[in-house]
């Protein structure tokens, strides 16, 4: 069997608190764009980096 890749790609950073998720928000381009050049490496290019990477206070059960 060959390799599959994943027909969807999701990151949350989670953020303790709203104040840390604040000060983080100015800096998700850049960090967006970080996924973007180290998917692209491994021949993965991802289209809208938005629908790709979030920051957000949710946790993976919410």
């Amino acid at each position: 069997m060959g390799e599959r890749s994943p027909g969807s790609l999701l990151l949350c950073f989670q953020f303790e608190n709203d104040q840390a998720l604040k000060a983080a928000e100015p800096h998700l381009l850049k960090w967006q764009k970080r996924l973007s050049a180290a998917m692209l490496k491994k021949g993965v290019i991802l289209k809208d980096m938005r629908k790709h990477l979030t920051f957000t206070l949710k946790g993976p059960e919410d």
